[in-house]
C-alpha cells in the first residue's frame, strides 16, 4: 500500500487518486485517510461497502477497548447500572 501525506493530492491528484492499490493517507505521520480507485465500480456500492466497513472497525475498536478496560465483564444489571445513571444525568443537565 502507497502512502502520502495530506500535502500529496494536492499536489499530484492524477497519482493519488489513480493508483490501483489503496492508498492511506497521514497527517503529521498519523494514518487519516484512506483511498481506494473505485473507477470501475458502481459508486453507490462502494459508498455503502466503505460505511459498513468504517461501521465494523468501530466496533471492533470498542470492543476492544472494552476488553482493555475490564468492561467486557460486566453483567447485564451492571449494564443497566451504567446506562440508567447515563440518562439520569443527561436528564439532569436538561
Amino acid at each position: 500500500m502507497q502512502t502520502y501525506t495530506m500535502a500529496d493530492p494536492a499536489k499530484s491528484p492524477k497519482k493519488v487518486c489513480t493508483e490501483p492499490e489503496p492508498v492511506l493517507i497521514t497527517n503529521n505521520g498519523r494514518p487519516q485517510n484512506i483511498i481506494i480507485n473505485v473507477s470501475d465500480l458502481p459508486v453507490d456500492g462502494s459508498v455503502m461497502l466503505a460505511r459498513e466497513l468504517h461501521g465494523k472497525a468501530c466496533v471492533r475498536q470498542l470492543q476492544r477497548l472494552s476488553h482493555q478496560q475490564g468492561l467486557d465483564t460486566m453483567t447485564l444489571d451492571e449494564i443497566n447500572a451504567e446506562i440508567a445513571a447515563a440518562r439520569a444525568e443527561r436528564r439532569a443537565r436538561g
